[in-house]
């Protein structure tokens, strides 16, 4: 999300078997400056950045199931897919406007 306030849905995948051992939630904001609280905790920067954060040289080890509009779906495909050669197969997204 751009600010603490995007952020919404954990609460519900927490109840998902499996959250924390088969899947996570990272979340991350692209304007701290949002953040009129000074609250937020989490990672500030953008989607592709928080996963190659996070993963690191195992960026290929899972898969991937991506939502949202198409600069961020590029910007995500082009980090996993040609920068760190992650098979197409391993990819799943969904663009929206």
């Amino acid at each position: 999300g751009r600010g603490p306030a995007d952020i919404c849905g954990e609460d519900y995948l927490r109840l998902l078997p499996g959250y924390g051992e088969r899947f996570t939630y990272r979340a991350a904001i692209s304007m701290p400056e949002l953040d009129t609280t000074r609250s937020w905790a989490g990672f500030v920067g953008f989607v592709h950045e928080t996963v190659e954060h996070t993963l690191g040289d195992r960026l290929g080890d899972y898969e991937y199931y991506i939502a949202g509009p198409p600069p961020m779906l590029l910007a995500t495909l082009q980090l996993l897919v040609m920068r760190h050669k992650v098979p197409v197969g391993q990819v799943h997204f969904d663009r929206f406007f």
